[in-house]
């Protein structure tokens, strides 16, 4: 899946107003979390696979590897 020079709109029927940086109480980023840092640091970038290292049982200093070297890019 790739949303690359893509523009999502919202639907008529959707009650909400305003946008919202998505926040939880848990020790473990959400998905959205994650998403939206990486979004917010890098908005063109291959968020997919990025979020799937991230979530992974990788180990977190190859998680940290990986994610500087995609931050180059």
């Amino acid at each position: 899946m790739n949303y690359r020079d893509t523009f999502i709109l919202i639907s008529d029927d959707c009650s909400v107003r305003e946008s919202k940086v998505p926040e939880s109480n848990r020790k473990k980023q959400t998905i959205a979390e994650i998403e939206y840092r990486l979004i917010s640091e890098k908005p063109h970038s291959n968020l997919v696979y990025i979020i799937y290292i991230i979530g992974s049982n990788i180990e977190k200093g190859t998680q940290y590897l990986i994610y500087k070297v995609y931050l180059r890019y």
